[in-house]
């Protein structure tokens, strides 16, 4: 087999793969309202970011920001995702769509994944995160004195091989000397879930 031909076979064993990988697409949870201590609250922007400080990679997460009305001066401005994001009364747009990928690098031979899907509209928000909600609004002490309302993204490793992903990992490693996995994601690809901590 030439150089050509192997080349070829390894390209498409790797968008083969990525396509088996994309076809199982999460779908988004049912849409919930998002929680506020107040009337005047409830139209205060919302502040989308991490719950913690550890290293993600959202290079492929794109936020799609729309603003307008529908059927009349109705725009979308899609870009990759800069965090943290205001969204709402004041802020650039009043709904925002987060859709991509998430990753982290655990150490020189795994990663973790997780295609985010999150959406808020106004006060509605859908998300495909299966550890939930947890609502801390009634917690905060004085909500008053912040001039937003908060929704943080926070991600646990689920422990589960993303076999797709791992093994165009391989295939592409195979494609260039390994050079590949060991950069960018690991020999291993486990999948992330993730959740969201909501204060009005």
């Amino acid at each position: 087999m030439n150089s050509f031909n192997k080349y070829s076979v390894i390209l498409i064993g790797s968008v083969l793969s990525l396509l088996v990988s994309c076809s199982g697409s999460e779908k988004k949870n049912p849409e919930i309202q998002l929680p506020s201590s107040g009337e005047q609250r409830s139209e205060m922007p919302i502040l989308v970011q991490f719950e913690d400080d550890l290293e993600y990679d959202v290079k492929t997460l794109m936020a799609t920001f729309a603003t307008g009305t529908e059927g009349k001066d109705r725009r979308l401005d899609r870009e990759y995702a800069k965090f943290p994001i205001l969204v709402g009364t004041g802020a650039r747009a009043k709904e925002l769509e987060l859709e991509g990928t998430v990753t982290r690098r655990v150490s020189w031979s795994r990663s973790e994944r997780k295609e985010v899907l999150i959406s808020i509209e106004g006060n509605k928000l859908t998300h495909n995160c299966g550890l939930g909600i947890t609502d801390r609004t009634v917690s905060f002490s004085d909500p008053g004195k912040k001039p937003f309302r908060s929704v943080r993204l926070y991600f646990q490793s689920t422990g589960v091989r993303d076999t797709p992903r791992t093994g165009a990992a391989w295939v592409l490693g195979l494609g260039t000397y390994l050079l590949y996995p060991l950069v960018y994601t690991g020999f291993i690809v486990e999948k992330m879930d993730c959740g969201l901590v909501v204060e009005g």
